[in-house]
């Protein structure tokens, strides 16, 4: 298991694009327009990266952590065993499964496990 991504919720996009590439030196790697908000990806040639999301849903400032795992199902089991709160089990999304924990501080905790 290894980070992936931090994602954290912005109020300006622009502002905030400018403080990661311009100030921490990352790079836009993918944007994505969605209905009411957008998402916008950033790395600077590591593994681990920045999820950037504007809309209003939620409240801006830290939202998840993202991690790689092999095997999520196995993960998962780990957490059930462990009374992890699991917020959403299992789903497939375009890249693989996703799955959401929340952490003993209320953080959530995003496992992908990368095409499954």
């Amino acid at each position: 298991m290894k980070i992936k991504y931090v994602t954290i919720i912005v109020d300006d996009m622009d502002k905030s694009i400018e403080f990661y590439t311009e100030v921490l030196g990352f790079e836009v790697d993918d944007v994505f327009d969605l209905p009411g908000g957008k998402i916008v990806l950033l790395s600077n040639g590591d593994e681990t990266g920045f999820e950037l999301i504007q809309n209003s849903t939620f409240k801006t400032g830290f939202y998840s952590v993202g991690l790689d795992v092999e095997d999520i199902h196995k993960e998962m089991e780990n957490f059930r065993k462990n009374n992890v709160e699991i917020a959403m089990e299992p789903t497939r999304i375009s890249v693989g499964i996703m799955a959401r924990v929340i952490d003993p501080n209320g953080v959530s905790i995003v496992l992908i496990q990368h095409g499954a």
